[in-house]
């Protein structure tokens, strides 16, 4: 049950730049949200407004994680570009463990589990917000991390522990 609240609040986190370049200015769309539900209670014809494609704690909960490795290149990563058509070809580096927030309330990153041998001599790291994307299939069913950190920076990585280790 956490682990599924805390998918959904990395979900919002990580779209929220997304849906605010999606959605433009706050305020006209508040206005124009008021001024549709004035017209429709007065029985009028108002243009439905489109939902976002929000990301869920389901889909983040069956996303993979996948390294750029050599692929990475910083305007590429800091750029709106799409990921998606490059993910083929990266390597995987897991999937998501945990999300981690702070005490606000504020995403910080994600755990996974890097090194070992079938369990054996693994640990838990922190992969930080700021290194990493997300990557929407174009069926839009699916997600995909990408980080811009390889595996062997996730193995020199300090383990990291939770409040429920």
């Amino acid at each position: 049950m956490l682990r599924t609240l805390l998918s959904g609040l990395l979900a919002a986190g990580l779209a929220l730049p997304v849906l605010a370049q999606e959605s433009g200015d706050a305020s006209s769309s508040s206005s124009t949200d008021s001024a549709g539900s004035a017209s429709d209670s007065a029985g009028g014809d108002a243009a439905e407004t489109e939902q976002p494609p929000y990301i869920t704690a389901t889909m983040l909960q069956e996303a993979r994680i996948v390294s750029l490795e050599g692929e990475y290149d910083a305007n590429t990563w800091e750029s709106d570009a799409p990921l998606q058509p490059i993910i083929a070809g990266l390597s995987e580096i897991g999937s998501v463990s945990e999300v981690l927030l702070d005490d606000r309330g504020q995403v910080q990153g994600i755990t996974t589990d890097v090194g070992g041998f079938i369990g054996i001599g693994q640990k838990t790291v922190m992969i930080p917000l700021n290194d990493l994307r997300l990557a929407r299939s174009p069926e839009g069913d699916t997600i995909t991390i990408v980080t811009r950190l390889d595996q062997s920076q996730l193995e020199d990585a300090p383990e990291i522990e939770t409040a429920d280790d």
